[in-house]
């Protein structure tokens, strides 16, 4: 992958072959990935927080310890340097007054930057003595066990963190699922392991939701119970379901632009009535325990009876019992072998 920016405040990871060769993969906004991961590298560095309490600790007391080496060595020299001007003003002869008075000035001058010189270690002692008081180590515990702390620190710069990152991981990909706002994250971690997460991606239009006819069958459904607009709105919100973009959650306006997407605020929205045997896409792959976007694979490639309903085309799925016993059948082989959306079922449709 490689990083674009769209927008000044926007980067974009985007595939290298789609660049150079053609292909049809698609990219994602950064921030999804880079906040998965920061995320799971700080959850990894979770047990050695106490290890790096004590290490901090450990370099707060030796680089006051330098310091302090510091300060007792320029103190020395300004010492040495006072008495060697005053033993050689003592060695000047008095008749030598020239000599003498400017020896003296010397001498006074060094008297001078040893004095001011200790009123500063004075004054630096007073703001880091040489050992950390327990306040001050309580505090460095704290700090050091709230890693988001740390990470998210103005004081903590891009470079720093990809340091961090680079020290604990050894690679990352990224599948995205062109028709879901879904996708996987594999993170390789130095050592050998490797971990699996899910990601929800924005995404351009609302037909690119994996739920996409979950969620317009649901609306239906709501506005045929009776309920308004800004009812729904909050429902959806609380059912779980993503809006293509925006992290706020359904609105009455987003609400409303998906029932005027779909012609279904001119007047009362009539009961769509299901023949025998037909379901709705989104419930039989419920009962099927499948996932929609794959029964709706099936759909596409006709390897189920199916059909799409207007205004906007939501699925319709034939199963009787004995249809449901093949399919579950089917979704078992294909669950023990790789598992992908695709996968063909064998055997033969009932129609």
């Amino acid at each position: 992958m490689y990083a674009s920016y769209r927008s000044k405040s926007t980067a974009y990871y985007e595939c290298t072959r789609r660049k150079n060769e053609g292909s049809t993969c698609c990219g994602l906004e950064a921030g999804v990935v880079d906040d998965l991961v920061a995320q799971q590298v700080l959850r990894a560095l979770e047990p050695a927080t106490l290890e790096l309490s004590l290490k901090a600790i450990q370099d707060v007391h030796q680089e006051r310890e330098r310091l302090h080496r510091h300060w007792k060595q320029r103190l020395e020299r300004a010492t040495y340097e006072a008495e060697r001007v005053e033993r050689q003003y003592q060695a000047v002869e008095p008749e030598n007054r020239l000599v003498a008075r400017s020896l003296e000035r010397q001498w006074e001058e060094a008297l001078r930057n040893r004095r001011d010189l200790a009123e500063e270690y004075d004054r630096f002692l007073k703001e880091q003595p040489p050992h950390l008081s327990e306040d001050q180590r309580a505090r460095i515990l704290a700090l050091s066990s709230d890693l988001p702390t740390l990470w998210n620190a103005a004081e903590t710069t891009a470079a720093d963190r990809k340091e961090i990152i680079r020290l604990v991981v050894q690679r990352v990909e990224v599948h995205v699922r062109a028709e879901t706002e879904c996708g996987e994250v594999v993170i390789s971690w130095r050592g050998g392991v490797m971990t699996r997460h899910e990601i929800v991606r924005p995404v351009a239009r609302y037909e690119s939701l994996g739920s996409y006819d979950q969620l317009m069958n649901r609306i239906i459904e709501m506005r045929q119970e009776g309920r308004t607009i800004k009812q729904i709105a909050v429902q959806l919100n609380a059912e779980g379901y993503h809006t293509p973009r925006s992290r706020k959650g359904y609105t009455s306006t987003s609400v409303r632009k998906l029932l005027s997407r779909g012609e279904l605020t001119r007047g009362r929205i009539g009961t769509r009535q299901l023949d025998r045997h037909e379901w709705w896409m989104p419930e039989l792959a419920r009962s099927l325990q499948m996932s929609a976007n794959k029964l709706r694979y099936w759909a596409l490639r006709g390897w189920v009876r199916s059909r799409q309903v207007p205004p906007r085309g939501l699925w319709v799925v034939w199963a009787d019992a004995r249809e449901r016993r093949r399919l579950r059948k089917v979704l078992a082989g294909s669950n023990r072998g790789k598992g992908r959306e695709g996968d063909m079922p064998s055997g033969k449709i009932n129609h």
